[in-house]
């Protein structure tokens, strides 16, 4: 029987190894026991998405600083009439 040729073993030995490190890989997986991911319902994302958008937060401290403003005119106003 001919021995196989030098390319063929080194083929041989890359697919062993590559079957050796997706095992290892498969073993180390991180297993977290009693962790249970909570599903969302299409009805709770919008409502979600509306609180975590920055915009609306930056809108609502606009808002609140116009307000102030606002608020800081009329008593300046109301001083300075007699």
């Amino acid at each position: 029987m001919p021995r196989p040729r030098g390319w063929v073993v080194l083929l041989d030995l890359a697919v062993c190894f590559s079957l050796l490190v997706f095992l290892v890989a498969l073993s180390v997986r991180p297993q977290i026991a009693g962790t249970e991911q909570k599903t969302m319902t299409l009805e709770e994302l919008p409502s979600m998405a509306l609180q975590n958008n920055p915009t609306f937060a930056q809108s609502a401290a606009n808002i609140q600083a116009a307000e102030g403003t606002k608020r800081q005119e009329t008593l300046l106003l109301g001083a300075a009439l007699p």
